[in-house]
């Protein structure tokens, strides 16, 4: 139930989780991965206003066509972590447009674009791309981490469901999120089978499918998004927790460098997977949008990412089977009884000497030394889970448990010896 998240305090932990296990270690995002950027004061010759202008950004529309229509049939497929809402009125960005949308038509290659949702829950896309493949570009979801002010994402949203919360469905079609998308396609080749995304509410799995065939099953959370009143329906969204390397292995290249050399990037993206994005120093969850995604409280605690990269990230852990996943159901149970039984036991064999220690949440308290091998040996099972099979814990309720069995079964236990060795003193010699 997550009780304690009412104050962020799961959120936090499980931050504090994922920042030292980074479990990325030894699991480099796949060679065939490129990137291709766009910084926010890039410009175009003959063109006023840099890409953070949104009228200026529509006119890198051709500059995307021309790049698909060099990369020819090379790539696995191409990506845009950028969104294509409908140009202005000027007559050249309706034209830019046209040419990208033609583009992706014609392209030899399967292409991806991203996309925001409107009200209805219907992508933003100008209408010549309606029928191209999409997913979604939303990095995540916020929250409030404890003893902070300032809410920082924590989730990644893999799909969103397309009925509202409460259908009695099972297996809810949803909307897959770029990295999601990615994988599909990517999966999918060289079939042409159309792809799909579902919610299997029952087993909090996100499922991919190539036509009816069930291509990937991916662990994950499924929970009601927030909405403000007045808002569409809420829908049910499938997330994650956010994970993304302390020190990225990306293979990066500015999109300027690569507008330079059009008739060598078919050979330099042959059997690749190219995703493109923006590097828009405004924060995501700032009004005015933007790609900066903060991935600690203190900026000089963690350096921060883009969307682009966050996306890249999703889409390496689910193809390489290393992203975060829970216990779920009655293996959740079990860890927590067998943390419980090896917590009472503790209590009676271990030291129960006190020292003096800073809880960081509760201040300093005397603890038993017994209780801090009992947490140590709690922390290395953590860690164990987490390096080997990418399971991230609940840690605050296994702790719980381990200081809750610790007082109450360890006292059972004792007093079950000490009356024991009573009955022996008191039987007839």
């Amino acid at each position: 139930m997550h009780l304690l998240n009412v104050a962020g305090v799961d959120t936090w932990l499980e931050r504090l989780e994922l920042d030292q296990m980074d479990f990325s270690v030894n699991t480099a995002p796949p060679d065939k991965l490129r990137l291709i950027y766009i910084g926010q004061g890039d410009t175009l010759p003959k063109v006023n206003g840099s890409f953070a202008d949104e009228g200026a950004r529509q006119l890198w529309r051709r500059e995307h066509a021309h790049l698909l229509q060099a990369l020819g049939n090379a790539p696995r497929l191409v990506a845009f972590d950028l969104n294509f809402p409908a140009p202005n009125d000027a007559k050249e960005n309706q034209q830019a447009s046209d040419e990208f949308a033609k583009a992706v038509r014609e392209a030899r290659t399967r292409v991806i674009v991203g996309a925001e949702l409107n009200e209805q829950g219907l992508p933003q896309l100008i209408d010549s791309l309606k029928g191209a493949e999409w997913g979604l570009t939303q990095v995540g979801g916020l929250r409030l981490e404890h003893g902070q002010s300032k809410a920082l994402i924590r989730r990644y949203v893999l799909a969103r469901s397309q009925v509202p919360v409460g259908t009695p469905l099972v297996r809810q079609p949803a909307i897959p999120s770029l990295a999601v998308e990615m994988l599909l396609v990517d999966l999918s080749r060289p079939s042409t089978e159309p792809t799909s995304v579902a919610l299997d509410t029952g087993k909090s799995e996100l499922v991919l499918f190539s036509g009816s065939t069930e291509l990937k099953r991916i662990s994950c959370d499924i929970e009601p998004e927030i909405r403000n009143s007045g808002d569409r329906m809420p829908r049910l969204l499938a997330t994650i927790p956010l994970h993304y390397p302390r020190t990225p292995e990306f293979v990066e290249e500015k999109y300027a460098q690569v507008l330079q050399r059009l008739s060598r990037v078919a050979a330099d993206y042959r059997d690749k997977v190219v995703l493109l994005g923006a590097r828009i120093e405004g924060e995501v969850a700032a009004e005015e949008g933007g790609e900066l995604v903060v991935l600690a409280p203190k900026p000089d605690e963690r350096a921060p990412a883009y969307g682009y990269q966050v996306h890249a990230s999703v889409y390496s852990d689910l193809l390489l089977d290393t992203y975060p996943r829970r216990l779920r159901g009655v293996w959740q149970l079990l860890m927590l009884l067998v943390l419980g039984f090896l917590s009472g036991v503790g209590r009676k064999i271990l030291p129960k000497s006190d020292v003096e220690v800073d809880t960081k949440i509760l201040g300093k308290r005397n603890v038993p030394i017994g209780l801090l091998i009992l947490t140590g040996v709690y922390a290395v099972i953590v860690w164990l889970f987490c390096r080997s099979a990418f399971i991230v814990f609940d840690v605050a309720y296994g702790a719980l448990a381990v200081v809750a069995s610790y007082f109450l079964c360890g006292s059972v236990l004792i007093r079950d010896r000490k009356i024991g060795r009573r009955g022996l003193n008191d039987s007839p010699g």
